[in-house]
């Protein structure tokens, strides 16, 4: 069997991380190791983890403010990621989980299922629950998701401190030939609304950094309907400083000049 290690980012999150760690210590495919990374947290997040088993907890000091949407919270989950090689050397999937996420049980099983069937997927996650109530919602990858180490591997074994660090490994996936899809049968249930931490400004720089098309990064905006949002977003994107390699923000624009054209010209 091959194994399966977990990350979880966890500031103050006393009151949702227990839900979410039994739903990873009963799934139907175990998990070989569950490293949660206490990020300066000043409730009992630490207590409440090493209560469950197969649980290891790091921590990290506190850097005075919650880091959600910012780019310094990638070195949060690098420091997880360091510690499930180093725990776990042979593992073979990365499962990434928000601490307030409750996986189905099958989740992971479902997720092996799928790489297994399929050699060019790399990256897959389920669907939020929530989100797939609302009108033209559209199933993507979220942030929890389970990665291939051999690709992994490929692109660092870490996320980049910049913005749109989540977002990266999705594009560098499909530039380098791989796949990367939702599981819409795997439906994650967030134990707060989703969203409601979401820093526009970073996402309007985390769309100029990655080489987004200024027609899609307009429509991205747009489609938020709340002015201050979209105000928000197109500042971002406009003056956003933080650039990716070329080779990918090539890859990005060109691609949604594509999607442009045959939207527009049906070729």
């Amino acid at each position: 069997m091959e194994k399966v290690v977990a990350v979880i980012p966890a500031r103050n999150e006393e009151k949702f991380l227990p839900k979410t760690l039994e739903a990873l210590i009963h799934q139907t495919y175990p998990i070989e190791k569950i490293i949660v990374v206490n990020d300066g947290s000043t409730d009992n997040t630490k207590q409440v983890a090493e209560q469950f088993d197969r649980t290891i907890v790091i921590d990290r000091p506190d850097r005075g403010y919650d880091a959600v949407g910012k780019s310094v919270i990638a070195e949060t989950f690098n420091t997880g990621f360091q510690v499930a090689e180093q725990s776990v050397p042979d593992y073979k999937y990365l499962l990434i989980v928000g601490a307030d996420s409750i996986l189905p049980q099958n989740y992971v099983e479902r997720a092996i299922q799928a790489f297994q069937e399929n050699p060019t997927l790399v990256i897959t996650s389920g669907v939020v629950k929530q989100e797939m109530k609302r009108v033209g919602a559209n199933p993507s990858v979220r942030g929890t998701r389970i990665i291939r180490k051999s690709f992994w591997t490929t692109i660092g074994a870490r996320y980049p401190v910049k913005v749109g660090w989540e977002t990266y490994p999705l594009f560098k996936a499909d530039m380098l030939g791989f796949e990367v899809y939702p599981l819409v049968d795997l439906e994650v249930i967030t134990q707060r609304p989703t969203g409601k931490r979401t820093d526009y400004y970073a996402y309007g720089m985390a769309m100029r950094a990655l080489g987004y098309h200024w027609m899609v990064a307009v429509g991205r905006s747009l489609v938020k309907k709340n002015p201050k949002t979209i105000f928000q977003m197109i500042m971002g994107y406009i003056f956003g400083k933080d650039r990716y390699e070329e080779e990918l923000r090539k890859f990005v624009k060109n691609k949604q000049k594509r999607r442009i054209r045959r939207i527009l010209f049906r070729f």
